[in-house]
């Protein structure tokens, strides 16, 4: 606060130099005012660090990982390998052996030669014995034991292996193996979360005596300005209430939760409903984490955090997580709001 003074007409930046500034330098300086300007501070907030590249404040390995990743457009291949190869139906050593296959780090006699390795009696690696698992067992029986190659049998001993794993990551499918094994295209049909059921990938009406409030937030690169928005729909699909508002600027989980808020204060409008339960939907999972255990909040979010737990005390409100897909409507809302 040191380098802010009031001037007559409002707070203004007065940075004191302790020399003589660059040209290039006052340029830097400048910028820096310009930014320092769009920024409104609180004497009665403690500072605290915030992470810019998650847009949620805090810091993550992950999140650290993909900023290198995105350097060297690695980020697309990683998001490819988490939803195709590392999405648990495999066992984990099959997954590794799918890695070292695709990076050629398979001990093959002919790589082990390359690195020097002689007198190869058994030239199989430790993960052989599962499968790509079966195509590997394949190619060495071929290579090193000259069996002939049997194209059908090896088809479905990767059909029924790959429908084994599915069942047993899946036990709460009902897809007979005989079945899954005929057509895998029956595993498309479930999704990868939770215990197998797919999150909606549309939006879907709340149950008879409920309101449903879909609510999002959304900054612009930069985080200057944002928007947010939501909208109040009954069992039939009714629009009953909506809002699309510009916000300023900050991390984005500050839009989700300043969309909630405004959310919560429209629900307390609805009097002419009565008797009414309430969904709360939000595809901000940390937003949500927050509101059930104000602990796990960023410092920085604590005071807006506490006046939406404020919000919903002594109402019948049931927040749930969705995906963006199924809120679209209010994503919609809130970048139109962004103006």
């Amino acid at each position: 606060m040191e380098f802010r003074v009031n001037n007559g007409a409002g707070w203004v930046w007065d940075i004191q130099m302790r020399r003589n500034l660059a040209d290039w330098e006052v340029e830097q300086l400048l910028q820096l005012i310009s930014m320092l300007n769009n920024i409104s501070i609180s004497p009665c907030e403690e500072d605290c660090w915030i992470w810019s590249e998650n847009g949620e404040g805090c810091f993550s390995v992950k999140s650290c990982i993909n900023i290198f990743l995105d350097q060297d457009g690695s980020q697309q291949k990683m998001e490819i390998w988490e939803r195709h190869i590392w999405a648990g139906i495999a066992p984990p050593r099959v997954e590794t052996f799918v890695w070292q296959v695709a990076h050629q780090r398979v001990a093959v006699k002919e790589e082990l030669l390359k690195r020097g390795v002689v007198g190869i009696d058994d030239p199989l690696c430790s993960l052989c014995g599962a499968l790509m698992w079966s195509v590997w067992k394949c190619r060495n029986e071929v290579i090193f034991h000259k069996v002939k190659l049997d194209v059908v049998r090896l088809f479905f001993i990767v059909r029924f292996i790959i429908a084994s794993w599915f069942v047993a990551k899946f036990k709460d499918v009902n897809i007979p193996l005989d079945s899954l094994v005929g057509d895998l295209k029956l595993a498309d049909l479930v999704g990868r979360q939770g215990n197998g059921i797919s999150k909606p990938i549309c939006w879907v009406p709340p149950p008879d005596g409920f309101l449903k409030l879909n609510v999002d937030g959304a900054m612009v690169k930069g985080w200057d300005k944002g928007g947010i928005g939501g909208l109040i729909r009954d069992n039939k699909g009714v629009l009953l209430q909506w809002f699309s508002e510009r916000v300023g600027g900050g991390p984005p989980i500050f839009a989700e939760l300043l969309a909630i808020k405004r959310g919560l204060c429209l629900l307390e409008d609805l009097s002419f409903v009565p008797n009414r339960r309430f969904i709360l939907e939000s595809d901000s999972s940390n937003a949500l984490k927050w509101i059930k255990n104000l602990g796990l909040c960023t410092p920085m979010f604590q005071v807006l955090v506490k006046e939406i737990v404020s919000l919903m005390a002594g109402k019948d409100i049931i927040i749930k997580h969705i995906l963006r897909a199924a809120n679209w409507e209010a994503d919609k809302l809130a970048k139109d709001g962004i103006g």
